[in-house]
């Protein structure tokens, strides 16, 4: 089924988008584009779902708690630091950090079993590491980049990933994660380095842009992210603060609860604000009935665009594929910059690195067509085609598990 033609800027139609005649985007260049948020959110998928260990999110028990010890990333890691210095020979640099200010207490379990599920990684919670952590309300301000929970995740050469929590001012070394997707993921994260902004500095650089959605959401919860950097081949990055504000509740798997989110990237090194979004009616991650993140077996490069006339091509090199994660095991949808959802005058194409089409998704049907039901590789590609005037640099693909994942994955249009 050929593609409505959406109107163009001068009100006439413009030439269908049929599937069959969507050009091949040229093969993949090497380049040195940012990893976007793709990749920031698998660091945040393994911190908060593997390193957290699956935990219930950020809304909680309820308000209250004990008294707090509220710290930026500067006070944090010092102290994850001292913990891990000696922990099985030493020799761990630490590839991410994680601050959570939840809006109500919030009980996180430590423990191996939804690991395991969720991931196929393995996690050996260390000797003495509590059964559960009692992470308390913050009541403070959210642009502060203060949180009473920090997260660390350090690696060694052998391959492990040491996960410590400053929780209240001290540090516990939980355990080590590694296997199935920790191994493909750990292994391309670049060290934190030492002139990295604190999390106050990428929270003042958000507060300008977050101050519309935290004036609607005051007691929003509170993720401050920082990603090391991506050392993947020719593809790299340098590190960056992924800011999130959310009013996602804890929910369980099959809950179909929604809510609203405002998230931001930061440069790290500079502190200069990268991009934000905003979205409402989002799936707070456990919103269908699937139990894997999608995150956590797919990722992508940053997007490189090509103009063909009347085409416009947005190519996204996949990084990660594992599992056997394939095409038809997630959906594709598309809005500008301000939220307004474009569903037509596009495709999606799931490609070969050398331009062959594997699959095409089309939004009007909303499925895949083609080979949808192949494995993806990660020497593959995926490509927004586009005749759609009204697409363009900041807006949002959005991919969303279905089935057996869950969860989405956020591509800016570059």
């Amino acid at each position: 089924m050929a593609t409505p033609s959406p109107p163009s800027e001068s009100g006439l139609p413009i030439a269908p988008v049929p599937p069959a005649a969507a050009p091949p985007a040229p093969a993949r260049r090497p380049n040195r584009v940012p990893l976007y948020v793709a990749v920031g959110a698998i660091a945040v998928v393994l911190l908060l779902l593997l390193v957290l260990v699956a935990a219930p999110m950020l809304t909680g028990s309820g308000k209250g708690g004990s008294s707090p010890v509220d710290m930026t990333y500067a006070h944090a890691k010092p102290i994850a630091d001292q913990a891990v210095a000696n922990f099985q020979g030493g020799g761990w640099v630490a590839v991410v950090g994680s601050g959570v200010a939840p809006e109500n207490t919030t009980v996180v379990p430590v423990n191996a079993t939804s690991v395991a599920t969720s991931t196929n990684c393995s996690l050996n919670v260390s000797a003495g590491a509590p059964s559960s952590l009692t992470v308390p309300a913050y009541n403070g301000t959210r642009t502060s980049g203060v949180a009473p929970l920090w997260t660390f995740v350090y690696k060694n050469v052998v391959g492990l990933a040491a996960v410590v929590v400053v929780l209240n001012g001290q540090a516990t070394v939980l355990g080590t994660i590694s296997g199935g997707t920790c191994a493909s993921v750990f292994a391309f994260l670049s060290p934190i380095p030492s002139n990295v902004v604190d999390s106050s500095v990428a929270a003042a650089a958000v507060a300008g842009a977050a101050a519309p959605f935290l004036a609607s959401y005051p007691n929003a919860s509170t993720v401050y992210a920082l990603l090391g950097g991506i050392n993947f081949g020719v593809l790299s990055s340098g590190p960056q603060w992924t800011v999130l504000y959310t009013t996602c509740p804890a929910v369980s798997a099959g809950s179909t609860a929604v809510g609203a989110q405002f998230n931001a990237t930061v440069n790290g090194t500079t502190g200069q604000l990268i991009s934000t979004h905003t979205a409402t009616g989002v799936s707070c991650g456990s919103g269908s009935s699937g139990t894997t993140p999608l995150a956590s077996v797919l990722a992508f490069g940053g997007g490189s665009t090509t103009v063909n006339p009347p085409y416009t091509n947005v190519t996204y090199p996949i990084v990660v594929a594992s599992g056997g994660v394939s095409w038809s095991d997630f959906t594709a949808s598309l809005q500008t910059s301000t939220g307004v959802p474009i569903s037509s005058g596009w495709l999606l194409l799931a490609q070969t690195p050398t331009g062959t089409t594997i699959a095409t998704f089309d939004p009007t049907v909303g499925a895949w067509s083609g080979a949808s039901t192949a494995a993806i590789t990660a020497i593959d590609q995926i490509v927004l085609t586009s005749t759609n005037p009204s697409v363009g640099s900041g807006d949002l693909l959005t991919l969303s598990g279905v089935g057996s994942y869950t969860g989405s994955i956020l591509l800016f249009v570059p």
